[in-house]
């Protein structure tokens, strides 16, 4: 139950931030256009909102726990994405 809490909070807290980096993504929208990054930050953002959604109000823990395990991919892929275009 700690553990179910805990993934409640982390995603909440995500959420937020990721909101935070679209807005900055759409401020700048019209300078450079849309890329793969931006378009995988919005498919989490949209992931993340369902966990959220399935779980507080839907009830279907089992079913936001596997989301969020492919949300926490998702991330990773997001990063090695951001380090290999951005960064290198």
């Amino acid at each position: 139950m700690v553990l179910d809490r805990l993934t409640v909070l982390t995603i909440a807290v995500s959420l937020g931030a990721l909101t935070v980096g679209l807005l900055a993504v759409f401020a700048r929208l019209s300078e450079h256009g849309v890329d793969l990054l931006m378009a995988g930050t919005l498919a989490a953002w949209l992931l993340y909102a369902s966990i959220l959604y399935l779980r507080v109000r839907a009830g279907r823990r089992s079913l936001a726990a596997y989301l969020a395990l492919v949300g926490f991919a998702s991330v990773l892929v997001l990063q090695l994405g951001l380090l290999v275009t951005h960064v290198a």
